[in-house]
């Protein structure tokens, strides 16, 4: 058996990884919101590289920088929310927003990295070990557990059944089977 498939609680191991993962981009996510509260702040913490106080030419590529935090706030974040929603439902569409929010993940430090490797050596190492190393683990995490979400949705297309994933202390064994009652009353000596 894959040790990624292994389950720990409530979810097997990959998929515990890409919550990590999912951590570290939430993370990125608000050094970019930081950055737009305080961006002479963000300069002091290595988060960003260009000052508004400089010449034009610096002031022109610091405002290019701040309109990439706001791009990165604006599409990125609500995807990894709707990942984090959709993998503690077991749902697809926490599979597939988790791949998107990963990919991004990987590809944005790499573009940077080819961009200022030479200028910015500090800050594009810690973006690839905070960003994209993780987002390559959750990658491998949710990959390796693909049949986790395809199973459920499957069989159920298959024989026109309604998926219903429940809380793991609902009381279905209290429930009528017939008309739906709850019986509070009933224990399981009974």
């Amino acid at each position: 058996m894959n040790i990624l498939n292994k389950s720990i609680g409530r979810f097997p191991l990959g998929i515990w990884i890409a919550f990590i993962a999912l951590m570290f981009t939430f993370l990125a996510w608000f050094m970019q919101a930081y950055s737009l509260i305080n961006w002479e702040g963000a300069i002091k913490l290595g988060v960003q590289n260009e000052s508004f106080s400089g010449d034009a030419a610096e002031r022109a590529l610091a405002n290019v920088e701040r309109g990439i935090a706001l791009a990165d706030m604006v599409w990125p974040l609500p995807i990894a929310v709707v990942a984090s929603i959709g993998l503690l439902r077991k749902k697809l569409i926490g599979f597939v927003a988790g791949m998107m929010e990963f990919a991004i993940c990987v590809y944005f430090p790499l573009f940077f990295a080819f961009q200022r490797w030479s200028t910015h050596r500090d800050v594009v190492l810690g973006a690839l070990f905070l960003f994209a190393i993780p987002s390559l683990l959750g990658i491998v995490g949710l990959w390796a557990n693909r049949t986790y979400f395809e199973q459920l949705t499957y069989k159920t297309e298959l024989y026109g059944n309604v998926l219903h994933v429940v809380d793991r202390f609902f009381p279905s064994s209290k429930l009528c089977s017939r008309c739906g009652r709850l019986n509070a009353e009933l224990t399981l000596t009974d």
